[in-house]
């Protein structure tokens, strides 16, 4: 349930869900093609980022030990392009959904992401590769 596959899942179906009930958006149709424009950004962020993980052979399942630390790539930007990418993802999609109070969905993604996943995460990564995780670390910001 924790994974995060499964939590964005969630939020996105809830705000699809919310966004019926509430009825037809008050935004225009224009601005909120504009917001669904981020989805696919978001999935090839994301994608990148998986792949990358994927082609050093080092696990992109949440809280396994990782036998790598990937520092090139799109991790010369973001030490998280995987969950920016959701971020990304679900800020289009409720845009595209057109009620502003469903962004509580793309707020909720940041806490849920630091909290459940990237902390636990980066302890993990400190104790496997300490020292060059560090220097990683000082050089490059969790989100962006």
């Amino acid at each position: 349930m924790r994974e995060p596959p499964v939590v964005f899942l969630l939020l996105i179906l809830g705000a699809t869900g919310a966004a019926l009930a509430l009825g037809p958006s008050p935004l225009p149709v224009g601005l909120r093609l504009a917001a669904l424009a981020l989805v696919p950004i978001g999935a090839g962020i994301h994608w990148i980022g998986w792949r990358a993980f994927h082609a050093r052979g080092t696990t992109v399942a949440t809280l396994a030990r990782p036998t790598e630390l990937v520092t090139d790539g799109i991790y010369r930007w973001t030490r998280n392009p995987m969950y920016l990418g959701g971020l990304l993802i679900t800020a289009g999609w409720v845009g595209f959904l057109g009620h502003p109070p469903l962004h509580l969905a793309t707020l909720s993604w940041i806490p849920l992401a630091e909290y459940l996943w990237i902390r636990p995460e980066e302890r993990l990564i400190a104790r496997e590769f300490r020292e060059a995780w560090l220097g990683y670390r000082s050089r490059v910001r969790r989100w962006l």
